[in-house]
């Protein structure tokens, strides 16, 4: 009788044992798929900030573009007078320009991206042909930053503005 009940005891505890086994297995599948949503919920928004800072670069491409309809080429190419009306559009893309950078130090957040690159380019062809850029705070602290920042820009576009100052600056007597 002894061997017989230590025989059930043992049987018993083997249950119990498969049985803590199983709620072990169950927790542990419950908790796999929490972090699994978790998981596909976290890329999920990183998806959506991707495409997000995707959006924001496609807007500051089309600021590009209106920043690009300055008024310097026409007054370069046939030495007439600058119009003050152009002029001011190129104020008013500044000034877009410059609520966008609010609190921000680049184009799209706070790490370069393309975006800076297309408007530093445009940016220092402003300042090269005399647009004043100092009344626009956070275009000159992010221009500045660029400048700092931007691998190779002395060589791409440094060497390159003095030289383009020399040539547009008396033409548009800004």
């Amino acid at each position: 009788m002894k061997i017989m009940a230590s025989a059930d005891e043992e049987w018993e505890r083997l249950c119990r044992r498969r049985d803590r086994n199983r709620r072990f297995k169950q927790l542990l599948n419950q908790r796999l798929e929490l972090w699994s949503a978790e998981r596909r919920t976290q890329l999920r928004q990183e998806k959506d900030k991707e495409e997000q800072q995707r959006l924001n670069e496609e807007e500051h491409r089309r600021q590009l573009n209106v920043l690009r309809q300055k008024q310097e080429y026409p007054v370069l190419l046939t030495n007439e007078k600058p119009d003050p009306v152009k002029l001011e559009k190129v104020h008013d893309a500044l000034a877009l320009l410059e609520t966008f950078l609010e609190g921000h130090l680049f184009a799209v957040g706070n790490r370069i991206t393309v975006a800076d690159f297309c408007l530093v380019a445009t940016v220092s062809t402003m300042d090269a042909a005399g647009v004043d850029l100092t009344k626009y705070r956070n275009i000159h602290n992010w221009y500045e930053r660029c400048k700092g920042q931007m691998r190779a820009y002395d060589e791409a576009n440094g060497r390159v503005i003095p030289e383009l100052a020399k040539f547009v600056k008396p033409k548009l007597r800004l």
